[in-house]
């Protein structure tokens, strides 16, 4: 499975939407199987992006999603902006450098700046 980047924000804004939703029940993301939200959910949880507890069963693997962190929120942050957002994935793809997370949030970043005036 490839890490999907425009997911990750999707439940990221999910999580800081609706945190109390997300520690009772698995998130949810139209387009996406349930596996492949698991997936991405233990992502976020590994890159220290939220807490989150490992709740599967023998049915199969599920996430609960309790809150975002400090760097959750400071990604968040620069890739809440739809504008922005996608100027930042398009300059990214773009260049052929990968979706890596640290070149991407540093793009978001830069941009963030940009459109705020800073050098």
């Amino acid at each position: 499975m490839k890490r999907d980047m425009d997911l990750i924000r999707t439940l990221l804004l999910q999580v800081e939407e609706n945190p109390a939703h997300l520690s009772r029940e698995a998130p949810h993301a139209d387009g996406y199987s349930p596996e492949v939200i698991a997936e991405h959910a233990k992502l976020l949880i590994q890159a220290g992006l939220v807490d989150g507890t490992d709740a599967s069963t023998r049915a199969g693997p599920m996430f609960l999603l309790h809150s975002l962190t400090w760097q959750g929120h400071e990604f968040l942050e620069v890739a809440r902006n739809e504008t922005i957002w996608k100027k930042g994935v398009a300059v990214v793809q773009e260049k052929g450098l990968g979706m890596g997370f640290d070149v991407l949030k540093a793009v978001l970043t830069k941009l963030a700046q940009a459109a705020i005036g800073l050098p």
